[in-house]
């Protein structure tokens, strides 16, 4: 039964000649389970042929029942990679609550497997008289992927400028990821237009590119353009940032068919290059061939005061990189790294990764910004790899901390990295 079911039933008692009948409806409490996210962590920062990537994953259980023993049933009949598990029994979750999974399975990836390829691992997750969930994890081998479908996969937004506004945000009004749903978009809620005097920054994680890179995005637009030819007034456009150095705006396979019109009013200067016009769902592609290091990507639209137009959706967006090896080293090594939490602002937990270049004793901390600690969240010795570690919140001694924001650093040997989060109830 679906949680919160009412089941009708009737109390018959009988006495002689004397029958006496009592309804009774009964509301059904059962787990309805669902999955937040998941990530496949390795020891590098990409997954490459030959690698054993595990799984981690949070589940949510939003019902009003207990989950007391959720089961994970995986198949996949792709050849390139091999399932440790085939059934796996959870911890369970409690009522209007979620649980956080480490290490829940491994996959070998075969040494033969394409770099730039996936493979699909279908599941089932289930717990006693709940709900049934069905779908894929998706594993990318050798590159980044980003489909938006489960939530925005550590990418954030923000507005440029304050005199005008943003309004990028995570939409189910078009898709173009086969059986999918969202996509981001900059413009109005479901299929309405963007506003006038716009301008938004929809910002990547941090992505590492080996040789030969390339990035890849579908993306649908209706954006205004100028009478004259290959001139318009609104439009977007692609920028990168190396090693958290300056904005760069990049130039697509092709070129920007559009330039932007003189017009104080917009955002851009005049003569930016840019997509704008009305077009269907469309494959971008940008030959990052003369870059290394770690990139993040930065996809900019921005309008004028005047017409406007649905807007400018972004989806299926992935890198593909050639990471060679020779011998036993590969040319592109992880680094020291802390990367930003996720989400952020976020309420009341929110997820920490960085990556150690060796085996090193690890201390993670939270201080407010007096500088006081106020959580130690590891200190021991880690391996060399990729890690994740959760907040929920709570200080050291189990007490939820107030709104605001927070610094957390990383202390590894003579390496030492801090970043801000903010905390919003």
């Amino acid at each position: 039964f679906a949680d919160q079911s009412i089941v009708y039933m009737s109390f018959v008692c009988t006495f002689d000649s004397y029958t006496a009948t009592t309804p009774v409806a009964l509301i059904l409490n059962a787990p309805a389970l669902s999955i937040d996210t998941y990530q496949f962590m390795s020891d590098t920062s990409l997954i490459m042929p030959g690698d054993n990537p595990h799984l981690n994953l949070i589940v949510n259980n939003t019902g009003t029942g207990n989950a007391y023993s959720p089961l994970l049933i995986l198949f996949s009949d792709d050849p390139n990679v091999t399932i440790s598990d085939y059934e796996v029994v959870l911890s369970p979750i409690g009522f209007d609550s979620f649980a956080v999974y480490e290490n829940v399975f491994s996959v070998q990836v075969s040494p033969n497997a394409e770099s730039g390829s996936s493979a699909l691992i279908g599941y089932m997750l289930g717990a006693e008289n709940g709900n049934t969930l069905e779908g894929n994890f998706v594993l990318y081998i050798g590159m980044q992927n980003y489909n938006f479908e489960t939530d925005m996969s550590g990418w954030s937004v923000n507005a440029p400028s304050a005199n005008f506004v943003n309004q990028w945000h995570r939409s189910n009004a078009r898709n173009f990821t086969p059986n999918g749903i969202y996509s981001m978009k900059f413009g109005g809620a479901g299929t309405s237009d963007y506003s006038g005097s716009a301008y938004g920054a929809l910002v990547s994680p941090e992505i590492p590119l080996g040789l030969g890179s390339f990035l890849y995005f579908h993306h649908w637009m209706d954006a205004e353009t100028h009478s004259t030819p290959q001139y318009a007034w609104d439009g977007g456009l692609v920028q990168i940032s190396i090693d958290n150095g300056p904005w760069t705006q990049i130039t697509p396979v092709g070129g920007y068919p559009y330039s932007i019109y003189s017009n104080p009013a917009s955002p851009f200067p005049a003569g930016t290059n840019v997509y704008s016009g009305t077009f269907d769902w469309t494959q971008a592609s940008f030959d990052l061939s003369s870059y290394q290091g770690t990139a993040r990507f930065r996809y900019l639209f921005g309008s004028d005061g005047y017409v406007s137009g649905e807007g400018w959706y972004i989806d299926d967006v992935y890198v593909e990189s050639e990471f060679v090896s020779n011998g036993e080293t590969i040319v592109q090594t992880i680094r020291f790294e802390l990367h930003e939490n996720y989400p952020n602002p976020f309420n009341p937990t929110t997820t920490i990764r960085f990556d150690l270049p060796e085996n090193s004793p690890v201390r993670l901390e939270i201080y407010n910004v007096k500088g006081q600690k106020v959580r130690s969240l590891l200190g021991s010795d880690l391996p060399k790899g990729s890690h994740s570690v959760i907040w929920n919140g709570l200080d050291d001694s189990g007490r939820p901390v107030s709104s605001g924001i927070y610094l957390y650093r990383l202390n590894s040997g003579s390496n030492e990295k801090t970043r801000k989060m903010m905390l919003m109830k």
